[in-house]
């Protein structure tokens, strides 16, 4: 059983709390979109869903105005953004490349992606660009919970 965790240890913060919880989930396949939100879901993350990297970056870009403004400085509105790494249009380095280019604090977001291959070379692609981490299919929650606590957003 994983520790349970503090709001500082949540948040990797001791300033004000913003208690917002929403994961940015991309992926062109709507089976796995909706595994993921399930899993998320029981977290108590809120879900954005994108079907691929362009429509991502749309997303994250309008997601200040799409939910109430919070009370918190610091507020990111979206915490996490978990997305696959092969897709139409855009693929996840794509993504990664355009989120780490916005002027706003959007910039600084965790990146994750999720790859059904385990391939060196595109894990050090992905570090280089500026993804936080990666996770092979097929995720589990084991893998969703893993992950949280190692970005701080386990609750």
């Amino acid at each position: 059983n994983l520790p349970k965790l503090n709001q500082d240890q949540i948040f990797n913060t001791t300033s004000a709390q913003c208690l917002c919880r929403r994961i940015l989930l991309v992926d062109d396949n709507d089976y796995n979109l909706m595994v993921l939100g399930r899993m998320v879901k029981k977290r108590n993350f809120e879900i954005i869903e994108a079907y691929d990297g362009e429509d991502a970056i749309n997303k994250l870009l309008t997601s200040y105005d799409c939910y109430p403004q919070c009370d918190y400085p610091d507020c990111r509105r979206v915490n996490l953004v978990l997305s696959d790494l092969n897709m139409p249009r855009r693929d996840g380095f794509d993504l990664i490349q355009d989120i780490r280019k916005l002027k706003s604090d959007q910039k600084n977001i965790p990146i994750v992606l999720v790859s059904a291959f385990d391939k060196s070379e595109d894990i050090t692609e992905g570090f280089r660009l500026g993804m936080d981490d990666m996770i092979h299919k097929p995720v589990n929650e084991e893998k969703i919970d893993g992950l949280l606590l190692k970005l701080s957003l386990k609750q």
